[in-house]
């Protein structure tokens, strides 16, 4: 009998399980649609309602309620979001703005971390705690960056590219950070070879899957295109995005990192226009 009980019990669990995530979902989208139309009226940015939404919905009357579900769905947005920065600004590009971003970064971080180690000290931190506050405040959001562009329709612009590619630089000094933080975090300081591995990681990922998808994915995609069959498109372009994603994650990147090297193979090629219209 209990053998049996358990199954139920269980199924009885997913199925409560599913019903919140459709029900968090279906009050999503309905408060955000609404604070849409509301910010739109007030010429305000939309990016700015959906965060004010998100607050009220979450932590003020915790009408959704489930961690889980939000991380889920942001981490969806965010990958979709960064597939369409990889089709409006593709790697080939990043090397026209490669030196101003680099700069752009480089005094972002050591400002960065001077006022963090500043900040610690005026708090009675430690000069640990001070690196940690000066990593968080080094970092960006880039989905909100590239909303705020992408709604003033500004991605195609010299300063738009630019702050784009810190934000790419940005989030692969992530990596490292977050190697020098954890090792912080231990009491001990990460080894030239654990930073050399994560050099090699990210370099080895970004251009075996640049290169092979450059010579592989634009002719897959053409040929779907050509066939007329919009529902095998899109699919294949699901499969792109989500695909990648999951490689980035095997590899210790962010699952973004993984979609937007989705969006830049289809730059530029004869189908991108059509991906980017479906």
């Amino acid at each position: 009998r209990g053998g049996r009980r358990a199954p139920a019990n269980q199924e009885r669990m997913d199925s409560h399980s599913t019903e919140l995530l459709i029900r968090d979902i279906a009050i999503i989208i309905v408060a955000a649609t609404v604070s849409m139309r509301i910010f739109s009226m007030l010429k305000l940015p939309q990016l700015l309602g959906f965060i004010i939404v998100g607050i009220l919905l979450s932590p003020v009357t915790g009408i959704v309620g489930s961690s889980e579900n939000i991380a889920a769905l942001g981490e969806l947005g965010v990958m979709f979001m960064m597939f369409f920065v990889g089709m409006e600004f593709n790697l080939e590009r990043l090397k026209k703005v490669f030196v101003p971003s680099f700069l752009g970064i480089t005094f972002q971080i050591v400002s960065m971390g001077i006022l963090g180690m500043a900040s610690a000290g005026l708090m009675g931190l430690s000069k640990i705690d001070g690196i940690f506050l000066g990593g968080v405040l080094a970092m960006s959001s880039t989905i909100v960056i590239v909303e705020i562009f992408a709604q003033r329709r500004d991605l195609s612009k010299l300063y738009a590219q630019i702050a784009i590619g810190i934000l790419i630089i940005e989030d692969i000094f992530a990596v490292f950070l977050l190697v020098v933080l954890s090792g912080l975090s231990s009491g001990k300081l990460p080894g030239a070879s654990e930073l050399f591995a994560s050099t090699l990681a990210i370099l080895s990922f970004m251009i075996t899957i640049f290169v092979a998808g450059k010579l592989l994915v634009p002719r897959l995609l053409r040929k779907f295109a050509l066939s007329g069959n919009r529902q095998e498109l899109i699919m294949m372009i699901f499969c792109l995005i989500m695909g990648l994603g999951e490689l980035a994650a095997l590899s210790n990147l962010s699952l973004s990192l993984g979609a937007f090297m989705a969006g830049s193979i289809i730059s530029g090629s004869d189908v991108s226009r059509r991906v980017e219209h479906i």
